[in-house]
């Protein structure tokens, strides 16, 4: 059964157990490829447990099936950003952005990626529109 992989990776994570949730996560998605919302779980937890490329990886095999998923987007990009890849996270941003464009993230997260990129005027913009639609 998978359920119970499930609600042991939920309360792992609940308890900050990252780590430890991981192969509950890495179960659940074997056994049910298409639940998104294990796949996002599974994503956050690579990122944060410093599995960068498992989650470079768990993200573009959500977006196989669900291109349109704002949060994988969103997670890809940052990702790739901050591993050094500003050029790549570029297209994920902007796919975020165009799905939830009064978010305020994926045009923080642009920002970073003109910037690292050095170009200050897309930058300069992305910043402008993070700044009018921030609370």
């Amino acid at each position: 059964m998978t359920l119970p992989h499930f609600q042991l990776a939920e309360a792992l994570l609940d308890t900050q157990e990252i780590a430890a949730a991981v192969p509950e996560l890495e179960v659940v998605v074997a056994r049910v490829p298409h639940w998104e919302e294990a796949h996002l779980m599974l994503q956050m937890a690579y990122a944060q447990t410093g599995r960068m490329q498992d989650a470079i990886k768990e993200c573009r095999k959500v977006l196989e099936f669900d291109p349109d998923d704002y949060r994988t987007n969103l997670l890809l990009g940052r990702v790739l950003e901050l591993t050094g890849k500003p050029t790549a996270a570029l297209a994920p941003l902007k796919k975020a952005a165009s799905l939830q464009p009064n978010t305020v993230e994926p045009h923080m997260f642009l920002k970073d990626a003109y910037q690292k990129l050095g170009r200050k005027a897309e930058a300069a913009r992305e910043a402008a529109t993070a700044k009018r639609l921030a609370p």
